[in-house]
C-alpha cells in the first residue's frame, strides 16, 4: 500500500514536471532557432542557405521565421546586409569602397552599387562620405568629452 502510494506521487510529480516542460518548449525552440539564425547570417545572403544552415526545409524554416521576426528572411536578410554595409562605411573608415563590396560578398563593383543604388537609395560614395562624417563627429565626440 505504502509503495502504491509512493508510486502514484512520483507519477503525479512526473506528470507535473513534464507538463511544465512540455510548456517551456515553445519558448526554447523559438530561443534556439533565433540563436542559430543570429549565427549564421553571417555567412550568407539567400534564406534558402540560411534554412539550409539551420537544418530546415525552407518552407518549415520560413514559416518559422515569419513567426519569431514578423517578417520574412530574404527582407530581415536585406536589411543585415544594409546595416553590415552602413557599419562598414561608419566604423572602418580606412576601407575603400571596393573592399567593403568584397566584405559584404558582392562579386562586383557595379553589383555593389546597383544594391546601393536600389535598396539604400544613395551610391556608394554618398554612403562612404556620410559613414565618414559619422566616424569624425563619434571621434570629436569623445574627445571632447575628454576634457
Amino acid at each position: 500500500h505504502l509503495c502504491d502510494r509512493r508510486q502514484r506521487q512520483m507519477c503525479i510529480r512526473d506528470r507535473i514536471d513534464m507538463q511544465y516542460a512540455e510548456s517551456r518548449l515553445k519558448e526554447l525552440e523559438e530561443a534556439v532557432f533565433r540563436w542559430k539564425v543570429r549565427i549564421y547570417k553571417w555567412r550568407t545572403f539567400t534564406a534558402d542557405e540560411l534554412a539550409e544552415m539551420c537544418g530546415m526545409s525552407y518552407s518549415h524554416f520560413r514559416s518559422r521565421f515569419e513567426e519569431y521576426y514578423g517578417c520574412t528572411a530574404a527582407d530581415w536578410l536585406r536589411q543585415e546586409r544594409i546595416s553590415r554595409i552602413k557599419e562598414d562605411m561608419s566604423y572602418r573608415p580606412e576601407l575603400c569602397i571596393k573592399e567593403v563590396a568584397e566584405r559584404n560578398c558582392f562579386l562586383s563593383a557595379s553589383n555593389f552599387s546597383d544594391f546601393c543604388n536600389q535598396q539604400i537609395l544613395k551610391k556608394p560614395g554618398e554612403l562612404k562620405q556620410a559613414g565618414y562624417e559619422e566616424w569624425c563627429e563619434r571621434r570629436m565626440k569623445f574627445w571632447n568629452d575628454q576634457l
